[in-house]
């Protein structure tokens, strides 16, 4: 079996099959969007029959890679893809398009909090806002941009220091991709108590195939393909 990805979930799934051939077919050390290649070539070679697609929900290439290798050599496929966060009543969301162009949204002058990938600097380069970014761990950003600023910090982040840090900054605006999960969740309940708005950047749709909302779903989906 061939778990793609360095998601929370495809740890937690390593974790569940001490017993099972595990193979990390990726390194993601680098963020989901550094992913390594995954080959038809390369799942042959490691005699793999099964594949867990558990890569980032925004690294639509690297799961597009996985789809095609899987389906041209036959290997049972499925992916695991966390819930998308919801709205409440309580949150101030635009929801966009991946590619939408932030101007449209975003007004001059805003105070902005960007939590997103690299690969999405250039949406930010259109607008006439202070746009701040954090850089976690070793990562060193250099952002591309007018009125820029780049915050060194390290995890885990709580929901009463994102606020705390919200209101030093005086940000208005906060742009997030629905990622799901925890981790960035701190940042988006902040914002709900704090009343900022959010640009909330919708999801890019997975290929055909199984999709799975748990690693608990997927487990029972291993024990009924082996």
């Amino acid at each position: 079996m061939v778990i793609q990805g360095g998601t929370a979930e495809a740890k937690r799934l390593a974790d569940m099959l001490p017993h099972a051939q595990f193979i990390r077919a990726i390194d993601t050390r680098g963020g989901p969007e550094n992913a390594g290649a995954l080959t038809a070539d390369a799942l042959r070679q490691k005699g793999a029959s099964l594949l867990v697609d558990a890569c980032h929900p925004f690294d639509i290439a690297s799961h597009y890679r996985a789809v095609r290798a899987a389906g041209s050599i036959g290997v049972s496929y499925v992916r695991l893809l966390r819930p998308a966060w919801s709205q409440s009543p309580r949150d101030h969301w635009v929801q966009i398009d991946r590619g939408c162009s932030l101007r449209r949204v975003v007004p001059n002058g805003a105070r902005l909090f960007a939590a997103t990938g690299r690969e999405e600097l250039n949406a930010f380069k259109p607008l006439h806002a202070h746009v701040f970014w954090r850089s976690v761990g070793d990562e060193r950003v250099s952002l591309p941009l007018r009125n820029s600023h780049v915050l060194p910090a390290e995890g885990p982040f709580t929901v009463e220091g994102e606020m705390a840090l919200f209101r030093k900054l005086r940000i208005d605006w906060l742009v997030v991709r629905n990622a799901g999960g925890q981790g960035a969740w701190p940042k988006i309940e902040a914002a709900r108590r704090l009343g900022i708005q959010v640009a909330m950047i919708d999801r890019p749709k997975p290929l055909k195939g199984p999709v799975l909302g748990s690693v608990d779903e997927v487990m029972e989906w291993i024990e009924k393909t082996l």
